[in-house]
């Protein structure tokens, strides 16, 4: 996506053709449609579209915690992200839960990988 060079509109654009294109590909629930679910929620909180971005990386947790399980790094990167979202939202108490969730898988080095089919 272009998230690295500062270019969150077009990220997001990017971002919502990927996810239509991988829920078809692949279906809603599976780990490739939670990592785009991820990215588009990063892009809307650049746009400063918090809202947007809660609803999409809270999907993004339900869909990579079903796929990968709760000790994945991924989950923590998202939980990381959404914490991020939530204190925008004023909601610093969920944010710090989850970063509190997060570092718990951080600190324990051996994160489970998914089995993609």
């Amino acid at each position: 996506l272009r998230l690295g060079a500062g270019q969150y509109a077009g990220a997001v654009t990017a971002a919502e053709r990927a996810l239509a294109g991988a829920e078809v590909a692949y279906g809603p629930k599976d780990s490739e449609a939670g990592c785009v679910l991820a990215n588009l929620g990063a892009a809307l909180q650049g746009v400063g579209r918090h809202g947007d971005a809660a609803h999409h990386l809270e999907r993004a947790v339900v869909v990579l915690t079903s796929a990968c399980g709760e000790r994945h790094h991924t989950v923590a990167m998202v939980w990381q992200n959404l914490a991020g979202v939530y204190q925008g939202l004023g909601r610093r108490e969920a944010a710090r839960e989850l970063l509190q969730r997060a570092v718990k898988v951080f600190a324990l080095r051996s994160w489970t990988q998914p089995q993609l089919e």
